[in-house]
């Protein structure tokens, strides 16, 4: 205030021209000079401007509040620091775990494209028709993979910053069609107990020729659906169209269609069966027709033998 630092001022005036209190003076013992207010001048005495202005400020109190102040101030910025440092590390933890999802979905989508590119490129021929039909039906679980991944992701996401999805880009080559995910091809799954339905049909073609042996067989794998029976008929229609096609072998060819016919005939298999394992081998039969010439002949005259249009 200016009244303060006027006081103050008029103290350090006075003692620069050697005035100090009585009481003071007197204590020291040398001659003084008394004014009306009270100050006495002594020889030799003086006081420096800072000593003074120490002596009459209040300050010293208010900086030990500054200080204080300044002190929590620190301590509430370095808590903040650590909550926040420690609220990073807990995303980052989330985050690893969707950036690991997403590597995995990158991995998928990658194989799956090299699969499709194998598939057009080496595995064309009626030869590999097998490894295609493999190929295909992996292809068709990594898709279902696929899937599980990216629920898994969706749900990584809600918790923490997002992984970005990646984009998958194959370099394929020009020459190369990659085929269309909708297309129409169709195909049933793997026959189950395949060396047991080989094993049936070679001691119907070259021993026993009896159909209700056969049925009975057919009856006793219990198949679990629709397309495991498909798949049963499919394969007798492979095997037709490829192993019988040759005229040395009419005699079997013939036998087989009597045990399809019987098989439709006593309701061992029915039409809707029937219908999935046409709908699948008609999707190879051009393939079939480049190793076995006359496989198309054969296959014309099994579906007109059984009634199929």
């Amino acid at each position: 205030p200016i009244r303060v630092r006027f006081a103050v001022q008029d103290l350090v005036e006075l003692r620069q021209r050697g005035w100090v209190t009585r009481n003071l003076a007197e204590s020291k013992g040398k001659k003084s000079t008394t004014d009306d207010d009270g100050w006495t001048s002594v020889p030799g005495g003086s006081l420096t401007a800072s000593t003074a202005i120490a002596a009459a400020s209040p300050g010293k109190g208010r900086s030990k509040k500054k200080n204080k102040a300044a002190k929590a101030k620190e301590k509430a910025r370095l808590a903040a620091e650590a909550k926040a440092a420690e609220e990073t590390a807990r995303r980052k933890e989330i985050n690893k775990e969707a950036q690991k999802l997403a590597d995995s979905l990158r991995s998928l989508d990658n194989e799956s494209e090299r699969i499709r590119v194998q598939i057009d490129k080496h595995m064309s021929g009626p030869k590999q028709a097998r490894a295609r039909k493999a190929a295909k039906l992996q292809l068709k679980k990594n898709k279902q993979e696929r899937n599980k991944i990216k629920s898994a992701l969706k749900i990584a996401r809600a918790k923490g910053p997002d992984a970005e999805e990646p984009e998958t880009k194959v370099e394929v080559p020009k020459d190369i069609i990659m085929p269309d995910d909708d297309d129409d091809f169709f195909e049933l799954p793997p026959l189950e107990n395949e060396a047991k339905v080989k094993g049936m049909l070679k001691e119907f073609l070259e021993t026993t020729r009896d159909f209700e042996e056969f049925s009975r067989s057919l009856g006793e794998m219990k198949l679990p659906s629709d397309e495991a029976y498909g798949a049963v008929v499919f394969f007798l229609l492979v095997y037709a169209c490829e192993t019988l096609s040759s005229s040395t072998k009419r005699k079997q060819l013939l036998d087989l269609i009597e045990l399809l016919k019987h098989l439709l005939k006593n309701n061992d298999v029915s039409k809707a069966q029937l219908d999935l394992a046409i709908k699948a081998f008609n999707c190879i039969i051009d393939d079939i027709k480049m190793d076995a010439p006359l496989a198309g002949k054969v296959y014309d005259e099994v579906k007109s033998s059984i009634g199929v249009a």
